[in-house]
């Protein structure tokens, strides 16, 4: 059996789960049909019950991008292919619970439209409605970290424990819950490489004798806030996402590397706050800006106020250009010497 098939179909629950012992417990997933479009297609392929996390025009308009929350059968091929296909795509969660797929995904569809506050030095002046993809792994892990406990015990209060993949230590599940007392999270972390294979058991799922799973939950009418604070930590945390994976790119071509990032996360803040918002200019300065950053041009205010003027982004292409060609001519007239 495999071991990520073990732990949530064949682990028992600890002691300090939120566990209510009338109720019997099912395994679901969140999978995320924007970061793959072969995933909707797989999806309609199959029959287990599921539900779109999006709300009202976003569930029409937005049905083969959305979020979907799936009640799963362990011996099903669809969730064999969650379980084994899916790995690493960081496109699916698993959450273990007491209640009936229609109230949990009620319960999760408030998370997928935030409100997010302005900002000081924001344009806007009243607040806004953003997509939250809060089952996206990553965004889960450091979501948790900025919760209040009023916010946690919110977000928690139909989950047994979510499941999902660690993307800091390769073959990890994160086990994440709030724990039966209310007062404490934790997280534990599992390598599956480490977990002993077990054979499938033929015995009778004990939970089966138990009553039908829970359908009374009760949704606020209030809207989730996203406050600055947590939008902050978010925008840093995309930043070194957007960084590393630049740099892991860039590796292969130009002399930067792993121990650039925290430069790079610098001079993507500059390109923000000179009006560089393209993926194509943004990833052009912070090249430009690792490349001549120990070099006279990058002690030049020339650069940053020409990338001010400049009008386009065609214009700002130039201007970057330019400065790599300097650099170069630099470099030409030291070797002279």
């Amino acid at each position: 059996m495999d071991a990520l098939q073990q732990l949530l179909f064949h682990t028992a629950p600890l002691e300090d789960m939120p566990i209510q012992a009338d109720y019997r417990i099912k395994t679901y997933a969140i999978i995320d049909c924007a970061s793959d479009e072969q995933h909707y297609q797989q999806l309609l392929s199959q029959d287990l019950k599921h539900a779109i996390l999006y709300k009202d025009e976003d569930a029409s308009n937005l049905e083969t991008v959305a979020p979907y929350l799936i009640e799963l059968d362990e011996e099903h091929d669809y969730t064999q292919w969650l379980l084994t296909e899916l790995w690493g795509t960081h496109s699916v969660i698993y959450i273990k619970s007491h209640y009936a797929l229609e109230p949990l995904a009620e319960h999760f569809r408030r998370y997928t439209k935030v409100v997010v506050e302005p900002r000081q030095n924001d344009n806007r002046s009243a607040s806004t409605e953003a997509f939250f993809a809060f089952y996206d792994p990553r965004v889960m892990k450091e979501y948790f970290s900025l919760l209040t406990r009023e916010q946690m015990t919110e977000f928690c209060a139909p989950v047994i424990s979510f499941s999902y993949e660690d993307e800091q230590q390769p073959y990890s599940l994160l086990t994440s819950y709030l724990k039966a007392s209310g007062e404490q999270w934790n997280t534990l972390v599992t390598n599956l490489s480490q977990i002993q294979p077990a054979e499938k058991s033929t015995a009778t799922d004990e939970t089966e004798a138990l009553p039908e799973l829970k359908d009374d939950i009760e949704v606020p009418i209030i809207p989730v806030i996203l406050t600055t604070a947590q939008q902050d930590a978010f925008d840093e945390y995309r930043r070194h996402k957007y960084c590393k994976q630049l740099l892991s790119e860039l590796q292969p071509h130009y002399d930067v590397g792993p121990n650039d990032e925290n430069d790079a996360v610098h001079y993507l803040k500059e390109a923000e706050k000179i009006g560089l918002h393209s993926d194509a200019t943004q990833s052009r300065y912070i090249l430009t800006a690792l490349r001549i950053k120990d070099s006279p041009v990058a002690k030049s205010k020339h650069l940053k106020q020409s990338l001010k003027l400049a009008f386009d982004e065609h214009s700002r292409m130039q201007v970057l250009d330019q400065a790599l060609e300097e650099l170069s001519r630099q470099k030409e007239k030291a070797y002279v010497r």
